[in-house]
């Protein structure tokens, strides 16, 4: 068990005290495509070999109605019945469209907090300590958005806070609000990337809100240091697929000299 755990490096995030394993272990398939039992074995695993960032999201299953929040309430009974409350830092999302009307925005201070109270009582925490907005609306003023989330870190309600699928232009105006006016501001931007470049039209995932980082935002980020803690990083497991083919091929190769 030692030494599984050296396997997985750890690093302070940029901007806060968080230090995290250099993996973070998503949860969308909890409830949907991984029973109870699957979760918990996945999640005995990661920790086994030293993770301890785990992220999930309110919205994980609602796309199934009779399933609710079910990512949530997996990693809840998960952290319980593993008294493992101290020893992961855990990350959750608010602020999704309801999948019924996804043409309303919920990007708003009571449909914000309205997520973030169901995902505190849900894990059984009485806060979150990191916090994504899982969508951006562009019609709303970054400054008012920003404004939002740092009531809530002063709540004690959140400790860090980033954004997932919002577009460059946008994390720049919270950037340079944050630090005109002293906050916190955006600690991390989770949109999607990986090393395998997404073929046009071929996106596994066709929601028009999802944002993918392209060059002009990858480099934006080397140069400004803002983390990113992408989604999809594997690229749907593309790597294992192409890993275990070229392994075959070197196989093959073998068996015929």
């Amino acid at each position: 068990m030692d030494e599984g755990r050296k396997m997985m490096k750890k690093l302070i995030l940029k901007g806060t005290d968080l230090e995290l394993s250099n993996v973070c272990l998503g949860t969308a398939n909890f409830g949907e495509k991984l029973t109870k039992e699957q979760a918990y074995e996945i999640l005995d695993t990661y920790v086994a070999v030293g993770g301890n960032f785990i992220d999930s999201a309110n919205v994980y299953c609602k796309w199934i109605e009779e399933l609710g929040n079910c990512s949530e309430q997996y990693l809840g009974s998960w952290l319980r019945d593993r008294k493992a409350y101290n020893k992961i830092v855990i990350a959750t999302k608010g602020g999704h469209y309801d999948f019924k009307a996804p043409e309303i925005s919920r990007v708003r201070e009571e449909t914000i907090r309205a997520d973030l109270e169901e995902s505190l009582q849900t894990l059984g925490v009485d806060h979150i300590d990191f916090y994504w907005l899982h969508r951006d609306d562009e019609s709303v003023d970054i400054t008012e958005i920003v404004d939002i989330m740092e009531s809530l870190v002063k709540e004690g309600k959140i400790r860090y806070y980033g954004a997932s699928n919002y577009k460059q232009y946008r994390i720049e105006q919270a950037v340079s609000y944050a630090e005109e006016k002293g906050l916190q501001g955006f600690t991390a931007v989770s949109n999607q990337w990986s090393m395998a470049r997404v073929n046009p039209g071929g996106n596994m995932n066709q929601d028009p809100s999802l944002v993918l980082m392209d060059s002009d935002y990858y480099q934006w980020h080397k140069r400004s240091k803002m983390p990113i803690i992408p989604f999809s990083s594997s690229a749907h497991g593309f790597f294992d697929k192409l890993d275990r083919k070229l392994k075959m091929a070197e196989d093959m190769k073998r068996a015929y000299m």
